[in-house]
């Protein structure tokens, strides 16, 4: 995994993988959430706090046919290349940046598993979902709160990702600036 990382720790490559992350996630938030009912009913994926047996429920049935059909064909598809992309790009950004200390090389690079774990409960979540929805109304509530913890935990992990991101750039900040 680290060859790969580095052989990509360039500006432009690490740019263009940004950039892909950010057209399959703008084409999910900007394009299929508003062309669908999922603005009304929060979809699984945006839960950061979870949800439980009866939000669940609750959200499958209001989509009806149609809403379930159009989760599982249109927003899922793209939800399960956005993990990957966001992974990448995301394990790339940060490479680039600790590099960019001097920190690449250091304890600190086990912080590159961050993205790796949130992409993994993330794939979680999302075979949990497709569970659901072609499952529905035979749902269990053990999956239910499965699926809600891979939620929690996958922007759980996004958040510490982002917090250390913020960290490392203020360090690079600092270290131009002094």
């Amino acid at each position: 995994m680290f060859k790969f990382i580095e052989n990509h720790l360039q500006g432009k490559k690490v740019f263009l993988w940004f950039v892909a992350t950010q057209i399959i996630y703008f084409t999910m938030v900007f394009v299929n959430i508003p062309n669908s009912d999922f603005e009304t009913y929060k979809i699984f994926d945006i839960r950061i706090f979870g949800y439980n047996y009866l939000e669940a429920t609750t959200l499958l049935n209001h989509l009806g046919n149609e809403g379930r059909y159009v989760y599982l064909y249109q927003q899922i598809p793209l939800d399960l290349i956005f993990p990957f992309l966001f992974c990448i790009s995301s394990i790339l950004i940060l490479g680039y940046f600790l590099k960019k200390i001097n920190l690449y090389e250091s304890k600190f690079r086990f912080l590159l598993f961050v993205p790796l774990l949130s992409n993994l409960f993330d794939y979680f979540e999302n075979f949990s979902v497709i569970k659901m929805l072609t499952s529905f109304p035979e749902i269990s509530e053990k999956l239910v709160v499965f699926a809600s913890n891979c939620t929690i935990i996958k922007f759980l992990l996004t958040s510490i990702y982002l917090v250390v991101l913020i960290f490392v750039i203020l360090k690079l900040g600092l270290k131009k600036f002094l």
